[in-house]
């Protein structure tokens, strides 16, 4: 509703029809407080959503976990690290629900965008099928940064129980009683640094794929905004027509952004 009003407030103040411009006025008026109001509801029940979903994530996790009839994934490090994983992306896998709801919405959104698009001049429709290149680089950058997750989970557990035993008051105090603090908090200073070389370095990497995803549709982004205001100087596109498509090209990449490269 955005575009359309936009575009009807600048096409009728330069053919100075006060009709349209009302009209326009109208859309934007009502589309402006309903989807704050929308927005405002969607996100207490998404967080509600996500909230429930956590709890039952929980529950699961800790039945599976304590109901088993045996012990052997309390002793093997691999299912140690899958149940690391498990508890500390509780809250990321939790949200599922909420993103799926919102692909659909983005979905919807993307077909609307395309269509009124090549509705103002066919080729447009290409901008929002740029998008898909942040979302695709996004999902690589993710798979980056979990590979990392996945390969340093045994590491990291290890600096967690080494910073519990030299922090906690019981272990603390034997470690000092037999004079071994030095050499297990130069361990513990040791791990820390290859953690935190090889977070960085995944991340990087990480960066450097969205970034690239994202140059290239704003490269594309920019040629189409050039490409209609050289029409429009030339009197083959209106200057409403040119906001309209710079509103929907910022919906598509907000749209993007927030869930295709989920």
């Amino acid at each position: 509703a955005y575009p359309l009003g936009f575009r009807a407030i600048v096409d009728g103040a330069l053919a100075h029809q006060p009709g349209r411009i009302v009209t326009g006025l109208i859309i934007a008026a009502i589309a402006f407080p309903g989807g704050w109001a929308l927005q405002l509801i969607g996100g207490a029940l998404n967080s509600k959503l996500t909230d429930l979903a956590n709890l039952r994530l929980g529950l699961r996790i800790g039945g599976l976990t304590c109901d088993a009839p045996f012990l052997e994934h309390f002793e093997r490090p691999e299912y140690l690290a899958e149940i690391d994983s498990l508890r500390e992306r509780r809250r990321t896998l939790a949200a599922a629900p909420s993103q799926s709801l919102g692909m659909i919405r983005s979905g919807i959104q993307f077909v609307g965008a395309a269509v009124l698009l090549a509705l103002v001049w066919p080729p447009l429709i290409a901008v929002p099928l740029l998008a898909i290149a942040p979302a695709v680089a996004d999902r690589m950058a993710a798979r980056v940064q979990k590979r990392s997750d996945d390969d340093l989970a045994d590491s990291r557990r290890l600096l967690n129980d080494l910073f519990s035993l030299a922090s906690s008051a019981g272990p603390a105090s034997e470690l000092r009683t037999f004079g071994v603090t030095d050499g297990l908090l130069a361990r513990h200073a040791r791990l820390g640094d290859v953690v935190s070389r090889r977070t960085l370095r995944a991340a990087r990497v990480a960066a450097v794929t969205e970034a690239a995803g994202w140059i290239l549709y704003a490269a594309g982004f920019g040629g189409a905004i050039i490409a209609l205001v050289l029409r429009a100087a030339h009197g083959d596109a209106s200057p409403g027509a040119v906001v309209e498509v710079v509103s929907l090209d910022r919906k598509s990449t907000r749209l993007n952004s927030s869930h295709l490269g989920i």
